[in-house]
């Protein structure tokens, strides 16, 4: 049972749908994702789509950011729910789960980082002709994402492939 308590799993706790809503929203403040003042995208249905969880969900997560500073509402013409102007800072307790593991986070990271580089390199070096075009297209594409998790849904792909092509 050592394996089980090892310090790296000790803080892997499961959070509800409602937590893990006030954690994802109260982090992107704290990051500055979302910005004082900002406007929280319109739509219930659109915001429950993109956390993932049902409209109600979304509607108790937001009312009790309201509650804990992180959040306004406004009702009426021009309302709708925003960040505060002077958010609360370190009120929701449910971002720990996601912010106790930094610095193993920002290790991986960085280790995918050195290994992917690596790998493209390899490819490009070891490549043949007849690659180039993709190589190319795979590179525009990555220009164009939006944001990482967008980009690495095809890159690894394409980095096998480069693989096998290099060895």
């Amino acid at each position: 049972m050592d394996g089980l308590s090892a310090p790296a799993l000790t803080g892997i706790r499961r959070l509800s749908a409602l937590d893990t809503v006030r954690a994802r929203i109260a982090l992107a403040v704290e990051l500055g994702l979302l910005a004082p003042g900002e406007a929280l995208p319109p739509g219930r249905r659109s915001r429950a789509a993109a956390l993932g969880v049902g409209e109600i969900t979304v509607r108790r997560a937001l009312v009790s950011l309201c509650a804990d500073g992180v959040l306004v509402r406004r009702r009426g013409r021009g309302g709708g729910t925003s960040v505060a102007a002077e958010p609360a800072s370190g009120v929701v307790a449910e971002i720990a789960a996601y912010t106790g593991a930094v610095a193993e986070v920002h290790e991986l990271i960085d280790h995918r980082l050195a290994l992917e580089t690596g790998l493209v390199h390899l490819a490009a070096v070891r490549r043949d002709d007849e690659a180039v075009p993709e190589m190319w297209d795979l590179v525009r594409r990555m220009e164009k994402a939006s944001g990482w998790a967008e980009s690495t849904s095809w890159t690894p792909v394409s980095t096998r492939r480069w693989w096998r092509r290099a060895g």
